[in-house]
């Protein structure tokens, strides 16, 4: 957990502005998300799982195959079963036909609810909450307290499960020999235990703002961010390389049908320069911290010797 939390802390896009990440988020999202071209998606995971994977070590790739098989059960399993649609029936359960159609539907939304929840994972260690509530801040200030109090209140609330957990074993109530029931009504009378002190400290905390006058003024903020020529540069890149593939999809060009026949889009040109444009953007981030890495290590190896 250390050495994750420092690669994620020295990592290049960190040490950027954080409209270059939020935007970067933001282009990745948007083609993933707005699109089910297996191109794209494949392209989108790929990164995604590169970017994580140089964040967060092998354990995030291992995350995403966990959800990618629970997914997956349910997509390619139980789905078909369910949706009938689709002109090439593969088997009959029950003379019911399932198809070709749904199954590839299915996977296809694997891999998208799989790259979403990748990106959101390296969204989580590009852009701490600092960064966050310096976006979302200025633009919709309730938003930014909420979101603010969110990621303050969820740990806070697991410290003190534990404490409350703890002072149980201490006082002898709760034992590895605790039957089934035992165990769960111990575990109801600790969840309403946090509940009473997390419903105090919320009352606690309205009546400290109010206090303090939160709300009867006009709002200030601070920042530590500057924005730089870089930043700047880096912004353009981005959305050079980000547009054309968007407006591709909004124009229907990777439009994909799977019922009643998978029909792909008719291949031209301009595609392939959309997907060119989309694969720069996507790795942009880990080829830069990789050549990042391999500096700084070349730099420390010919100062040692």
């Amino acid at each position: 957990m250390e050495e994750e939390c420092k690669m994620i802390k020295n990592s290049l896009m960190r040490s950027c502005h954080p409209m270059v990440s939020g935007l970067y988020l933001l282009l990745m999202l948007l083609m993933t998300m707005l699109t089910l071209h297996p191109l794209l998606l494949v392209t989108s995971l790929v990164a995604a799982g590169l970017t994580g994977s140089l964040y967060y070590g092998r354990s995030f790739l291992l995350r995403g195959l966990i959800l990618g098989i629970s997914v997956g059960l349910y997509a390619l399993l139980i789905y078909p079963v369910f949706n009938h649609n689709g002109s090439t029936p593969l088997f009959y359960i029950n003379q019911m036909a399932v198809t070709r159609e749904a199954i590839l539907y299915g996977a296809t939304m694997t891999i998208l609810l799989v790259c979403a929840f990748l990106w959101c994972e390296v969204g989580r260690a590009l852009l701490d909450s600092e960064r966050l509530m310096y976006l979302v801040g200025k633009a919709f200030p309730s938003l930014a307290l909420m979101l603010s109090i969110t990621f303050r209140f969820l740990p806070l609330l697991h410290h003190r499960f534990r404490s409350i957990r703890q002072a149980q074993m201490g006082m002898g109530r709760r034992r590895e020999d605790l039957s089934f029931f035992m165990s769960l009504k111990l575990l109801g009378k600790e969840i309403s235990t946090l509940l009473s002190q997390t419903l105090e400290q919320s009352a606690a905390s309205s009546i400290s703002m109010e206090g303090r006058g939160y709300g009867t003024t006009k709002r200030t903020t601070y920042s530590r961010f500057i924005f730089r020529k870089r930043d700047g540069i880096s912004c353009l890149l981005f959305l050079a390389l980000g547009i054309p593939p968007l407006f591709s999809i909004f124009k229907g060009n990777f439009q994909m049908n799977f019922f009643p026949d998978l029909t792909f889009p008719e291949f031209h040109p301009g595609m392939l320069f959309c997907w060119i444009c989309m694969c720069l953007l996507a790795f942009y981030p880990a080829l830069a911290e990789l050549i990042n890495r391999i500096k700084d290590k070349h730099a420390t190896n010919h100062s040692i010797t």
